[in-house]
């Protein structure tokens, strides 16, 4: 199994604009091929569900280019995977008026080319609307070559329950030669998810999420116990990273507060 590095500390620099019309650069040959040194973000998201739709897309535009600051000092720091919460695009707030953004939108885009520009992992969430209607809250991962490699649809809903589909799949794709899945927010709950991950042969169980819980671990289970029920002694377990007597690292990106790299 890959020994991680977490990097816990993040500034901001100015930003290095990647031209639109750039074809992403081949993925280099990865340096320490034993270790993934990750970089996760707290990033408190500007929401973009108000009743002014450009108001909501000047929010995304203004997280969008946060993301972008972090990327490129993280890099430079030497951080090769880069962790950004739940909904890091949209913020985690919903509404009748809240904007969707796609795929293969103006905003996933720049995110692929400052990645190929950088040569990272970035994974980062949004509200995603599919060309056939239905609307996720989904995870992606983009590898250094700017492909999108992984995707997760969050199965266990919370607040955003009466505006999006729940998830159903457990997919895992490789960062750097391991085994990667993603457990949005509550998904990192239900003991389910996380062995279907372990049975897909997943090695990194990522979860990002929306902390509005304070950052602290008591903070987490009564925000968990409110829409739930309290979690059992072995879901507590499970959440630190054991799991069938082997350790699963679960590393969280948070929308605030404290980041805790099991």
């Amino acid at each position: 199994m890959s020994r991680l590095a977490a990097i816990p500390t993040v500034l901001l620099l100015a930003s290095l604009a990647v031209p639109a019309h750039a074809e992403p650069p081949p993925a280099p040959k990865p340096a320490n091929p034993d270790h993934l040194r990750m970089a996760l973000v707290n990033l408190k998201c500007r929401t973009s569900d108000g009743p002014d739709a450009a108001a909501n897309r000047a929010a995304v535009q203004a997280n969008l280019a946060r993301h972008l600051l972090f990327i490129d000092r993280l890099a430079a720091d030497g951080a090769e995977f880069l962790g950004f919460p739940e909904l890091s695009l949209s913020g985690y707030s919903f509404s009748k008026t809240m904007t969707w953004l796609t795929l293969d939108g103006p905003e996933v885009k720049a995110l692929r080319d400052r990645a190929a520009a950088k040569r990272v992992y970035v994974s980062a969430g949004l509200p995603q609307q599919a060309p056939d209607g239905k609307r996720w809250n989904t995870h992606i991962v983009i590898d250094p070559a700017g492909r999108i490699i992984g995707r997760h649809h969050k199965i266990w809903l919370t607040k955003e329950k009466d505006h999006v589909e729940p998830g159903t799949d457990h997919n895992v794709f490789e960062v750097k030669g391991v085994k990667m899945g993603i457990l949005t927010c509550a998904d990192g709950t239900d003991r389910k998810n996380l062995q279907a991950l372990v049975d897909n042969g997943a090695k990194i169980l990522y979860g990002p999420h929306a902390n509005t819980t304070g950052g602290t671990t008591a903070g987490w289970s009564r925000f968990r116990a409110a829409w739930g029920g309290r979690p059992s002694a072995a879901e507590e377990a499970l959440l630190w990273g054991g799991l069938g007597g082997a350790r699963h690292p679960i590393l969280r990106a948070a929308g605030r507060g404290v980041l805790i790299p099991a």
